[in-house]
C-alpha cells in the first residue's frame, strides 16, 4: 500500500487535516499508529479504507489506485471500530453477519479463539445461539467488543484494522487478544490504531500522526 503525496481537507475548510503523506506499507506487516485525539488518525483510516478520497495525491495497492478498485478494495478489509454495532440476534449470527450458507466451522472456531470468546461462550447455556438483545443489551461492553473482533477475523481479511478496538476490555483480556493478533503476522496486514503505546512495542513499524503528517 502506497500513499503518494496524499493530502486531505474537508469541504468548506481550507486547512488540511493531513498533507504531503508519502508512506509505504508492506504486505503482512503489523503497523502501529498512535497520535493524540484530533490529530488525524480517523481521517488516515478513512483514506486507507477508501471511505473518503484524497484531495491531493493518490493511494495505491500493488500500483493500482484504490479508488479504481472500489468495492474490490473494501472487500479486502475488515475494520474493528471503537464503537460496536450488534444486531438483535444470536452471537453466531453477529459474527458471521448473514453468511449462513457459507458458514465455515474452522474459521468460526479460530475467530472465537483469537478474540478470547471461547470461555465466555462455553459458560452460556445456549452457547453461540445466545441472543445478545437489541444493540447487545444483554452483554457487557467488553463482550460486545470481542464479538466485533471475532466478526472481523471470521472474514479472513487481507487487511485488518483495529481502531482503538480494545478500549472497552480489561487489561488481561486486552493483552491476550493483542497477543493472539500478533500471531497473525504474515497472514494479513494489520493496522493497530491506539492511544496505548505499550500495545505497539512489538509492531514491525510504528507511526505517529502529528502536525498534519505521519512520521
Amino acid at each position: 500500500i502506497k500513499f503518494q503525496n496524499v493530502g486531505f481537507n474537508y469541504p468548506g475548510n481550507n486547512s488540511s487535516v493531513l498533507k504531503n503523506l508519502d508512506l509505504e506499507f508492506n504486505q503482512g506487516k503489523i503497523i502501529g499508529i498512535t497520535g493524540s485525539t484530533g490529530s488525524g488518525k480517523t481521517t488516515f483510516l478513512n483514506l486507507l479504507t477508501g471511505l473518503i478520497k484524497p484531495t491531493e495525491g493518490k493511494i495505491f495497492c500493488d500500483l493500482i489506485d484504490i479508488n479504481k478498485l472500489n468495492l474490490n478494495w473494501k472487500k479486502k478489509i475488515s475494520y474493528v471500530p471503537q464503537k460496536t454495532f450488534l444486531i438483535d440476534d444470536t452471537i453466531k449470527n453477529n459474527i458471521i453477519f448473514g453468511k449462513v450458507e457459507e458458514f465455515d466451522t474452522k474459521k468460526f472456531d479460530d475467530a472465537l479463539k483469537l478474540s478470547n470468546l471461547e470461555k465466555f461462550i462455553g459458560n452460556l447455556q445456549e452457547g453461540i445461539d445466545t441472543f445478545v438483545g437489541e444493540g447487545g443489551a444483554k452483554l457487557s461492553g467488553g463482550q460486545m467488543q470481542r464479538i466485533s473482533i471475532a466478526r472481523a477475523l471470521y472474514n479472513s481479511p487481507e487487511i485488518l484494522i483495529f481502531d482503538e478496538a480494545t478500549n472497552a476490555l480489561d487489561d488481561k483480556t486486552e493483552k491476550n487478544i493483542i497477543s493472539e493478533i500478533f500471531n497473525l503476522k504474515g497472514k494479513c496486514t494489520i493496522f493497530l490504531v491506539t492511544h496505548n503505546k505499550n500495545l505497539t512495542i512489538n509492531c514491525d513499524e510504528n507511526y505517529l500522526v502529528e502536525n498534519k503528517n505521519i512520521i
